[in-house]
């Protein structure tokens, strides 16, 4: 593929399964936050201000390809099912940068929308996916972006470095 910026959608399950594992690896403080209001930005600044990460806020997930490109996150948060976001589609564009990444979908309690991503996270080999239900509490954040840290040295350190 020559971009990450090509549709998602438009992309066969087996040329993305052919794809290299990542794009680069990621870098030790950047988390995308995918939303529609900058509700969930604005909650985790403060837990990711204290654990050394910057928040990368995005309004679309039209832009999470073209970002996760640039900044290679360690991790990434997503606001799921919301008006204007669809879990399928960010797992997808994930899956084409990195099938490591650590994800956190925000979950609507919705048990159809939780198959579907399943059945994503399953078909493009999806390492590092959290689904939890509702809003993560404090405890489920620091938890989750400490793994995600963690997961990122040690494939840096595996690889002997951070560049694409």
């Amino acid at each position: 593929m020559d971009s990450i910026t090509t549709d998602i959608l438009d992309v066969p399950i087996t040329q993305l399964l052919n794809e290299p594992l990542a794009r680069g690896l990621p870098r030790a403080s950047v988390v995308v936050v995918v939303e529609d209001t900058p509700d969930l930005s604005h909650q985790m600044a403060a837990i990711c201000d204290f654990m050394g990460l910057t928040v990368v806020p995005i309004g679309s997930a039209a832009d999470l390809g073209m970002i996760l490109d640039e900044r290679r996150p360690l991790a990434v948060v997503a606001a799921f099912e919301t008006e204007h976001q669809d879990g399928c589609h960010i797992l997808k564009t994930v899956a084409l940068h990195d099938r490591e990444l650590s994800v956190m979908l925000l979950t609507n309690h919705n048990a159809s929308h939780l198959g579907a991503t399943e059945a994503v996270e399953e078909i493009f080999q999806l390492t590092a996916v959290s689904k939890p239900i509702g809003e993560p509490n404090l405890g489920e954040l620091v938890e989750f972006l400490a793994r995600a840290s963690q997961r990122g040295r040690r494939r840096r350190a595996t690889t002997g470095g951070g560049g694409k």
